[in-house]
């Protein structure tokens, strides 16, 4: 059985970044933060927006992640999204950590009363380098079992299809050309 201090020193180790937020004023306080990331916009005032905003003009968010990350992260749109009762929002991007670029989810999650006039939600971000590697290793692998034959390890129809799905997305015109040239058209 888990007691109150067990799940915080539990919360404490697996997230960098704990906020409770009020996106009705746009504010937050710092539940949990690692050392060295004290927001330049600490002051009187704590603005969720404004930090969201600084995190990326800083260069803590990888430049492909951007624009998807300004968007989630944009307070009207978490607002909608939690009044239209859509669950947790989690946004996976690239986060620059110690001069690198890791993998970290960013996950908000809605008070259980939350209307127009209760606001309040709770940010975690939380590293998955590790384990988002591992998953993409796991999908490379899949696809390699899907898409070549394992005897000979030539492209099977399963790749032709997809590479020929890929064309259609960008031609509206594709053509194949068969060439049965050793003559095993009839074997196979």
């Amino acid at each position: 059985i888990c007691n109150e201090n067990t799940a915080v020193r539990e919360l404490n180790f697996d997230f960098h970044k704990i906020l409770q937020v009020d996106l009705f004023f746009d504010t937050y306080s710092i539940v949990k933060i690692r050392d060295g990331e004290i927001p330049k916009s600490e002051g009187a005032k704590k603005f969720l927006s404004q930090w969201l905003i600084e995190i990326v003009e800083d260069g803590t968010v990888h430049n492909d992640d951007i624009d998807v990350f300004k968007r989630m992260t944009e307070i009207d749109y978490m607002r909608r999204f939690f009044l239209e009762k859509r669950g947790n929002l989690r946004i996976r991007y690239r986060r620059k950590s110690n001069g690198e670029f890791r993998w970290v989810v960013f996950e908000a999650v809605p008070s259980p009363d939350f209307t127009l006039q209760n606001q309040n939600i709770m940010i975690y971000v939380r590293d998955i380098e590790d384990e988002y590697a591992e998953q993409m290793k796991k999908q490379k692998s899949l696809e390699k079992i899907s898409f070549e034959d394992g005897l000979t390890g030539v492209y099977n129809r399963n790749k032709f299809n997809a590479v020929i799905d890929e064309k259609n997305k960008n031609f509206t015109n594709t053509g194949v050309v068969y060439f049965d040239i050793n003559g095993l058209k009839e074997v196979n």
